[in-house]
């Protein structure tokens, strides 16, 4: 792509970015101040507990993780089987992570019928030919717009994916011609433009505009009541102005990471926070201008704070322009090449910090004795996967005790340290994140080699790749507000070939070309005579496809049949008799 292409796909985001409707810039939001160490209640931290329905002996959660598209289309199968089942209405929380958010988020906040937005079941024995993986229902379907990771309008088609492939991909001179565009196209903004909305103006016109009305316009908040609340506090504000998640669905919780660069560091202090509809919050505290507080969705990313009292804070907004709303959350909870920016060694000092500046930057306060505190700046709110990338911090926080974790990484389960890192196993920290301080299940090291064992089990006789571990202890971690308990049973199911799944596709073409896989690597099939049998070339990393990439030269998308043939299997996982059966015997007793 020629620079000046570059040039004017970055435009058309700016000029997107910079015709937001008009904002409130004032507004009254309820806050809490809260003390994760100071043995705060657990109807301050969670207040949501008030108004859910009374829970049983157990609760449960379902965690979906991160991993770009790939998750988003694993995700969509995996909430299609579920509501097949029948069991999404039983499902207390679900927390989600990125890609997995990308998924999460709309189908939480959409008004459509779930069977038309998630699509219907179909088992291995119904997809026939090409024509049945290609067929993704319409712009109404979720599925529809992961295949179609494409901005409507001029100029808005795949300009940020072209500047991380081109920066991360391609270090060298053609980057340092990117970088000066980029810096041309970003001195075009306004006095009143903020660069920060760049990346979650195009993740929201993916995944949130076709699916929530006015999305990247509107604030958001939890149910009828929330919104009443607001408005009393806000009369200048219409219910218009507000989406709110229609009733029966799980409360969400999005995971993201506050990115604070403290100096002589060589590495930045990464600081979980937790996006809902209802709130935003950082239980622990940070010094004392970050974390402890707990604020209304719709009264984040402000500034110019005055507490009125203990549970009400008069704010600004940033600009006339500028609301907190869904784009900025699944910009955040997605911003994974964000980190790269800010810790790698491999970004050209010419072009540093200017891709980084694209991603969102959010301002923070918080309440400390009556009196708000806050950074001078906004602060970068990166992809919650450079902490924890399972989604499972919110559910043990919440001290649930039966999860469904859906795990959609790339690779083997053997070198997942996202999964090392909560049984103490892992102290990676990279331009992917820090795992360092994710224990959070006592007798780490037996109860994570059960679950190896379990899952190489699995693999050698064809079915999902799944283990249900009962009676985990967890342990307290104070990063991520967990006080310890115990009774919790979580089932894990991850992303990976199922023979006995590839073996009865009634496509036999499509099914003998299909990776399968060895020693946990994606490897070809061998027909009768033992000659390996060529990869179909659009699946041969499936169900691994890359989080970034897969169908280049576009960056986020992935085709049609890759999307559809992926949430197939992710949704068989759940819904097939063994699978089903076994989950209704090991976490029945939350459904």
């Amino acid at each position: 792509m020629a620079t000046r292409d570059i040039i004017k796909l970055i435009g058309g985001v700016l000029k997107a970015v910079s015709t937001q409707a008009a904002a409130t810039p004032k507004l009254e939001v309820p806050y809490r101040s809260i003390d994760f160490d100071g043995g705060c209640p657990y109807d301050d931290l969670f207040p949501e507990a008030r108004h859910l329905p009374p829970p049983g002996a157990h609760t449960l959660g379902v965690a979906i993780s991160g991993g770009g598209t790939r998750s988003a289309a694993a995700a969509l199968g995996q909430l299609r089987g579920l509501h097949a089942n029948g069991w999404l209405g039983r499902v207390r929380y679900l927390s989600a992570v990125s890609g997995g958010a990308w998924a999460a988020t709309p189908f939480t906040f959409t008004g459509t019928d779930l069977a038309i937005f998630l699509g219907q079941p179909r088992p291995p024995g119904e997809i026939l030919d090409d024509a049945t993986l290609q067929a993704t229902g319409g712009e109404a379907c979720l599925g529809h717009s992961i295949a179609d990771s494409g901005l409507t309008g001029p100029g808005l088609r795949a300009a940020l994916p072209q500047i991380v492939n081109k920066v991360v991909d391609r270090i060298g001179e053609e980057n340092e011609a990117l970088g000066a565009a980029l810096k041309t196209a970003l001195e075009a903004l306004g006095p009143d433009d903020d660069q920060s909305e760049i990346y979650s103006s195009i993740i929201g016109r993916l995944f949130i505009d076709p699916h929530v009305a006015d999305g990247g316009r509107r604030l958001f908040t939890w149910t009828d009541a929330t919104r009443a609340e607001a408005r009393r506090l806000n009369p200048q504000l219409a219910d218009a102005d507000f989406v709110v998640v229609p009733a029966g669905r799980p409360f969400l919780i999005l995971g993201g990471t506050i990115i604070e660069h403290r100096p002589l560091l060589t590495y930045p202090n990464l600081i979980p926070v937790e996006y809902t509809p209802y709130y935003v919050t950082v239980r622990q505290r940070f010094g004392r201008n970050l974390g402890g507080i707990l604020v209304s969705s719709y009264g984040y990313d402000t500034s110019e704070v005055t507490p009125r009292n203990e549970s009400t804070a008069a704010v600004q907004t940033r600009s006339a322009k500028k609301r907190f709303t869904l784009h900025d959350v699944v910009g955040s909870t997605g911003a994974a090449p964000q980190l790269f920016f800010y810790v790698s060694d491999k970004i050209p000092d010419k072009i540093r910090g200017i891709p980084a500046g694209v991603f969102p930057e959010f301002d923070h306060w918080t309440v400390r004795d009556g009196e708000a505190h806050g950074l001078p700046t906004p602060v970068p709110h990166g992809d919650g996967g450079f902490l924890d990338n399972l989604g499972m911090m919110p559910l043990l926080a919440r001290g649930v005790t039966r999860i469904i974790a859906f795990i959609n990484s790339k690779g083997p389960y053997k070198e997942n340290h996202d999964l090392m890192a909560l049984f103490g196993l892992s102290d990676r920290h990279d331009t992917n994140g820090d795992k360092r301080h994710n224990l959070v299940f006592a007798d780490g090291r037996r109860r994570y080699d059960e679950l190896i064992a379990d899952f190489d089990a699995r693999v050698g006789r064809g079915t999902t790749v799944m283990h249900c571990g009962k009676s985990y202890q967890v342990v307290g971690n104070d990063r991520y507000g967990i006080r310890p308990y115990g009774d919790v049973t979580v089932c894990w199911i991850y992303n990976h070939p199922v023979e006995g799944w590839i073996g009865d596709l009634a496509d036999t073409e499509l099914a003998r070309r299909l990776p399968v896989t060895r020693d946990g690597e994606l490897v070809k099939q061998r027909d009768a005579a033992g000659q390996e049998i060529d990869f179909d070339p659009r699946f041969e990393r499936f169900p691994w496809y890359n989080t970034f990439g897969e169908a280049k030269p576009r960056v986020m998308d992935l085709k049609p049949e890759q999307v559809n043939l992926l949430a197939h299997l992710s949704c068989w996982t759940v819904t097939n008799d063994a699978s089903r059966t076994e989950l209704l015997a090991q976490i029945g007793d939350a459904l």
